[in-house]
């Protein structure tokens, strides 16, 4: 059954497949911002900003600054819109480029 981030799961012959949902993703928060891709399933994989790659050092630590962005991010409600390439100038068709979080501040604002 897909999530509400693209992603999609299937047993097969005893094994468990987990494709990652959507991303990449872009959260900014408190000044900061953070590109990951998130999974339902296994959680949020930072990537790095140079080439959306995972970064070889993930937040295992509860006191990363990471942590209280992405809380914020899940109990704002998963808030997020894509952003597109400009139309191309031979078929004039867009690209999904990335998707921009949407999470509300500490004093509750968006």
């Amino acid at each position: 059954m897909p999530s509400a981030f693209g992603q999609h799961a299937a047993n097969i012959g005893g094994a468990h497949i987990d494709c990652w949902g959507r991303g990449p993703l872009l959260l900014r928060f408190g000044g900061k911002e953070w590109w990951f891709e998130h999974s339902d399933m296994f959680g949020p994989l930072l990537l790095r900003k140079s080439d959306l790659e995972p970064m070889p050092g993930q937040p295992t630590s509860d006191t990363h600054p990471f942590w209280p962005a992405f809380t914020a991010w899940q109990r704002g409600g998963y808030r997020h819109r894509p952003v597109y390439t400009r139309g191309s100038k031979v078929t004039g068709k867009r690209r999904l480029r990335f998707y921009i979080c949407h999470a509300p501040t500490t004093d509750g604002r968006p």
